[in-house]
């Protein structure tokens, strides 16, 4: 008897470019994540809950402003050809405590009358890429620049070297600082389809709600295709952090308009 699959579950997916930030990011770390097996990423994945709503929260802008608005209202550019719809697509995470989510993509995809097509775009989105500086180290560096000159002068007899040493001795602190910068959040630009959002925040611990204004033609029935995936970490059964890649078994896809 073959297993049902739901849309909804989540499948092993390894990623060699994730794999390869991992390797990156942990070359010293002696926590470095290893791969989950199939059968540890099925455990790991029945106790989360990592899903897509059933339908989108979607408002019509041009009709709701006309509805609503007590002032001028100014239209967008090309209102008379094109929709406008202000999407919400609420991702939901239900993790157990010994759980963390380090990754999470999503993929939308505008398609009209069937077809992925420039003619639908994301007119606006959010959350927008944005980029974190941290500071890794900072201090003062030492220079002793009588003993550097030790080194300089290998060909000059020793006493005169130890003289010139003594006459010009200098310590000298020079501060520095590292900082690395971390992209938490990344998207793709606006007026664009597909639009993607690759985030790595802490924030998708409690869930990831991004929103999306879709620009589609009045003539054509419009479609949302979204994709999901993301990592999974767990420690296993032996202590070892565990990663399970994964990705919905199929895209859901959603009316809207």
């Amino acid at each position: 008897m073959s297993k049902s699959t739901s849309p909804d579950q989540l499948v092993l997916s390894p990623n060699p470019e994730w794999d390869a930030e991992d390797e990156v990011s942990g070359v010293l770390s002696v926590d470095a994540p290893v791969p989950a097996d199939p059968a540890e990423a099925e455990r790991i994945f029945r106790q989360s809950t990592i899903k897509l709503p059933d339908a989108l929260d979607w408002t019509e802008l041009v009709t709701y402003a006309r509805k609503n608005s007590s002032g001028v209202l100014v239209l967008p550019e090309h209102a008379d050809e094109y929709d406008f719809f202000s999407v919400e697509v609420p991702v939901t995470t239900i993790l157990e405590d010994n759980q963390r989510l380090e990754r999470l993509r999503l993929d939308l995809e505008f398609h009209v009358d069937g077809a992925l097509t420039d003619k639908a775009v994301a007119f606006d989105l959010f959350p927008t890429s944005q980029t974190d500086v941290h500071e890794i180290m900072s201090g003062e560096a030492k220079i002793d620049i009588g003993e550097g000159l030790r080194y300089l002068l290998l060909a000059t007899p020793a006493a005169v070297v130890a003289n010139a040493a003594k006459c010009i001795k200098l310590d000298i602190g020079i501060p520095f600082k590292w900082t690395s910068e971390t992209a938490t959040v990344q998207s793709s630009n606006r007026m664009t389809n597909p639009t993607m959002w690759y985030v790595r925040d802490e924030a998708i611990q409690h869930g990831f709600s991004p929103s999306v204004v879709i620009r589609a033609p009045k003539q054509g029935k419009l479609t949302v295709h979204a994709s999901l995936s993301g990592d999974l970490r767990q420690r296993g059964l032996l202590g070892k952090m565990v990663k399970a890649q994964f990705k919905l078994f199929e895209p859901r896809t959603y009316e809207v308009g």
